[in-house]
């Protein structure tokens, strides 16, 4: 069992808390290429020679099995069985009073309305991006349950409420803020790893 992190969007961890987001879609960077670029490809799961490596069969032109598979590697967040520890927008004060502790705020905590009053009431403190968090600030640790590959307009309606959404237009709108300028916008159908879990440790606070 292996442990890595993964940011994720105050919306998201919201989601998360409230144990309505149980998958997540990342871009698969680099994107797979294909040795016949013009074949279609179907994923085919894990290889079975205990590596974690992805595979896709290509069909033929009819959209039969070939029996030719082609390899996309390991998902850079693990296997089923791993953790990931959640990095979140975080801040943190501490007043005049050398014995007083540090306070520590979790962005997803509140509205935006309230964030920023929140700041002013604590000397103007800036939420620190979740980047920066460390291993001892998270408070949620995910177990891995399953990996698979897709493109990301493969979702189901089904999967987006896994996603923390109501439909799958929100996710839509949600993974282009997310995605778009990076080049890989809904529109151009990127090849994603969709990882489901299970909460193991969370609180709100």
């Amino acid at each position: 069992m292996k442990e890595r992190p993964i940011i994720m969007t105050a919306e998201s961890v919201r989601a998360i808390l409230c144990g309505t987001k149980t998958q997540t879609r990342r871009v698969m960077e680099p994107q797979p290429i294909f040795y016949d670029a013009e074949a279609e490809y179907r994923y085919d799961g894990l290889s079975d020679w205990g590596s974690n490596h992805h595979y896709f069969e290509r069909l033929d032109a009819n959209g039969k099995p070939t029996e030719q598979y082609e390899s996309v590697g390991r998902c850079r967040y693990g296997a089923p069985g791993d953790r990931l520890w959640v990095k979140e927008a975080w801040g943190e004060y501490k007043g005049g009073d050398p014995l007083c502790p540090k306070t520590l705020f979790y962005r997803a905590n509140y509205a935006n309305e309230v964030a920023t009053s929140i700041n002013a009431a604590f000397g103007g403190a800036k939420w620190k991006s979740p980047m920066l968090m460390p291993r001892r600030l998270s408070r949620i640790t995910l177990e891995i349950t399953n990996v698979r590959c897709e493109r990301v307009k493969s979702i189901s309606a089904a999967d987006a409420i896994a996603e923390g959404y109501e439909s799958i237009g929100r996710y839509i709108d949600d993974w282009n803020s997310l995605n778009e300028k990076r080049g890989y916008g809904w529109e151009t159908n990127p090849y994603v790893w969709v990882v489901s879990f299970e909460m193991i440790e969370g609180r709100n606070q």
